[in-house]
């Protein structure tokens, strides 16, 4: 699972073969994806301006958007970008003298904050400023400049031209949201699962084990299948206390419940067994992860279990 201490400002997604480890960053500046408009106007959004294919790259993302004679208009091919590149938003705007102009603006999250629009024009001239090629970068005008991003992670500076960054902690996505507070670090955790009950048969207690206390995130699968999450919740263990997990319920209905025991450990440590009491499930496996924050407020899924692997 992932962690930020300011989710407001940096969400984390991580992936599978993420490592554990802690992090401190602050966000100096988000990036500011670019937007482009057509050097002209046209008479209405009416106007047919050409046919032929929109060729549009963002990072290492190329979409083709095909117009034809159906889409050739203004409205047409702003629906066309809309229905078919995920990297840009296209629309119509009306200026001070009632011309319909094409604006183009890069989407926030994807590979780069710029687009690069190459044409391939039906009329055999992909670089003039007569049919679709009027709509390649090169002849757009640009109304929002780019601005990149820059973040410091553990003491170093880094920038990049999106706010979706990807390659400073290895399959780690950092999805940035704000810049920080005045003199305030994001604290970034990365925790493996550990798994702590394997092949628990229905009715079967496993054996105690040594956990961490606070807040503990339980998540149970089908047995050998850790995408098939039964149910998942986090609960605080005490220090010097035994505890009892309860899986219970029927079917899609599965829940649990942890109860505290009489007798204790030594005082620094929290020992937990597990209970499978859930008939519909023949065996079940148990994960335990840290989890110090809310379920709700960790990465941009809005949740902080990410599928847990072993």
């Amino acid at each position: 699972s992932a962690r930020s201490s300011t989710p407001s400002v940096v969400s984390i997604n991580a992936g599978d073969s993420a490592s554990s480890g802690s992090y401190v960053l602050s966000v100096e500046q988000l990036a500011v994806p670019e937007a482009y408009q057509t050097a002209t106007g046209f008479d209405t959004s009416d106007t047919v301006v050409g046919t032929g294919t929109l060729v549009i790259t963002n990072g290492e993302t190329i979409t083709d958007v095909l117009i034809d004679d159906a889409s050739a208009s203004l409205d047409g091919i702003a629906t066309a970008i809309n229905t078919g590149n995920p990297s840009a938003l296209a629309g119509i705007i009306t200026d001070s003298e009632g011309k319909a102009l094409l604006q183009i603006a890069t989407l926030d999250y994807q590979d780069s904050n710029q687009l690069i629009i190459t044409v391939i024009d039906a009329d055999g001239n992909d670089t003039d400023e007569i049919g679709l090629s009027q709509l390649a970068t090169n002849q757009l005008s640009i109304i929002t400049p780019a601005v990149n991003a820059q973040v410091t992670l553990d003491g170093t500076v880094f920038e990049r031209s999106t706010n979706a960054i990807t390659d400073l902690i290895s399959d780690v996505t950092l999805y940035l949201l704000a810049t920080s507070p005045a003199d305030t670090l994001v604290e970034l955790d990365i925790s493996e699962p550990s798994l702590v009950a394997e092949d628990l048969l229905f009715s079967d207690v496993s054996s105690y084990f040594n956990s961490a206390t606070g807040s503990v995130i339980f998540t149970a699968v089908t047995a050998n299948n850790p995408n098939a999450v039964l149910y998942s919740n986090a609960f605080t263990l005490e220090k010097n206390q035994h505890h009892m997990l309860a899986i219970t319920g029927l079917a899609d209905a599965i829940s649990a419940a942890i109860a505290t025991e009489e007798y204790r450990p030594v005082a620094t440590e929290s020992r937990l067994s597990i209970l499978h009491a859930a008939p519909s499930t023949s065996q079940v496996d148990v994960y335990v992860t840290k989890g110090d924050v809310s379920l709700e407020n960790s990465n941009p899924a809005g949740n902080n279990i990410v599928p847990l692997v072993t």
